[in-house]
């Protein structure tokens, strides 16, 4: 199944069947609603205080209008006044607010003084002032328009005809008013409803896949040209064979016949994933020194993360050695010098185990406490591994069962503390095995 899928039929399962997910869509769209409605009534209500204008009107198509709504004009003669003589005028005297200025026009074209007509004021003028003069012109333009043309606006007016239909549904009684622009409100709100269902579900979607890029994988290679690193992330891999149990990935090197390769391939019922390297004729291109870098943040699985941090750490062993770990309860870091059969990334529940049965060469592993209830511990390695041909390795995401541990022989069981001596035996041989009964039970 396409990766995509597997993530958003897991966010649709744990968050959007969440009430507060719900709750959030139908909350949404009325908050956005709100945003947008609230400021603009309460800038349509608010109650402006009257102004006083002075105006120079060379269109002299306001002379003689006093007052627009409250807002009282006086004018000044345009013969004696420009605007810069007009704007030390209202700042001379403190009884105006503001100057109103029609430009003049070469021709007398009404149209041009009004797209460049300019309105000062000395403090905030409200939206509604300007709208009210705006029509006001608009509508004495028009007039003087029709007069210019030998139109009588009032016979245009009085032959301005105002039609209202009525929708009316037809039923069996005879008929009733229409309910469409309740259907129509209805389809709209249900609309805005699907599309904040939408964002929110691409949000979670994304944040999934955010949570899952919490673990990397990098091999860094040397050019044995030009010497300088190179890490496989940074890399062009092409996708070159794909099924249910196998993925290859091809980064080419200069032919289709020299290039590196990762597969990973699943087995039905296991945890884990084996992973294979190949430098396919690239052997010279490279210096022996290669290097696998593998980084993780632990992703905390219960509400109090402090709580799973006790047990949290990097594990190890070598061969023919017992496991070993770092700190658990502070940030440690360690250079191991390598003949190590696993590297593990343990959590509380589960952990992640990078596992060879060639050996691990040197590497550097380091835990970092992190901050927070989304993280545990962030955990890093860096491990030498060979340069020439194939390299097999396996990576395990598993549970931290026991049993299912130790059908790997590799001691991995050994990642669960049991205790000490006595105890140990105990856990092992008395509380797991009633615990396990239990949970067959119910």
């Amino acid at each position: 199944m396409n990766p995509f899928i597997i993530i958003a039929l897991r966010e649709f399962t744990t968050r959007v069947k969440n009430k507060t997910f719900l709750l959030m869509s139908i909350i949404g769209p009325i908050a956005i609603g709100a945003l947008l409605v609230v400021p603009a009534l309460i800038a349509s209500n608010v109650d402006e205080d009257p102004k006083k204008l002075l105006v120079v009107d060379n269109s002299y198509l306001l002379v003689g209008t006093e007052k627009i709504s409250k807002h009282s004009f006086q004018y000044l003669n345009p013969d004696e006044f420009d605007e810069e003589s007009a704007i030390s005028a209202v700042r001379d005297k403190e009884t105006y607010d503001g100057l109103l200025f029609l430009p003049p026009s070469i021709n007398g074209d009404p149209d041009f003084i009004l797209r460049n007509t300019r309105l000062y004021s000395k403090g905030d003028i409200g939206m509604e002032l300007t709208r009210d003069i705006e029509r006001r012109l608009g509508k004495l333009a028009t007039e003087e328009k029709f007069k210019i043309n030998g139109v009588d606006p009032a016979i245009v007016k009085n032959s301005t005809t105002t039609v209202n239909i009525k929708n009316l549904d037809l039923t069996e009684e005879g008929s009733e008013a229409s309910s469409l622009p309740l259907k129509m409100a209805i389809g709209f709100g249900a609309s805005f409803f699907i599309y904040m269902f939408t964002f929110l579900y691409s949000a979670q979607i994304m944040r999934g896949v955010i949570e899952e890029k919490t673990s990397r994988m990098s091999l860094s290679l040397v050019d044995a040209e030009k010497v300088v690193p190179i890490e496989s992330e940074d890399l062009f891999f092409k996708l070159t064979k794909q099924n249910d149990t196998l993925l290859v990935f091809r980064a080419f090197a200069g032919s289709d016949d020299k290039y590196l390769e990762f597969s990973y391939s699943l087995s039905e019922g296991n945890y884990d994933v084996d992973f294979e390297i190949n430098y396919h004729k690239i052997e010279n291109d490279i210096k022996s020194d290669v290097d696998l870098k593998w980084s993780m943040n632990g992703l905390s699985t219960e509400k109090i993360a402090s709580d799973e941090r006790i047990i949290t750490t990097i594990m190890y062993r070598n061969f023919g050695n017992s496991r070993d770990y770092l700190s658990e309860t502070s940030d440690d870091e360690e250079v191991l010098d390598g003949n190590l059969n696993w590297i593990a990334f343990k959590q509380k529940f589960f952990s992640c185990i990078l596992l060879s049965e060639e050996g691990i060469g040197k590497s550097k592993v380091s835990c970092k406490v992190m901050e927070g209830e989304r993280y545990t511990d962030s955990y890093a390695s860096k491990s030498s591994v060979p340069s020439l041909g194939k390299v097999s390795l396996k990576f395990l995401f598993i549970p931290n069962d026991y049993d299912l541990l130790e059908t790997y022989d590799s001691e991995i069981e050994d990642i669960i503390n049991l205790g000490g001596s006595v105890f140990a035996w105990v856990n092992r041989y008395m509380i797991d095995p009633v615990f396990k009964y239990l949970m067959t039970t119910g």
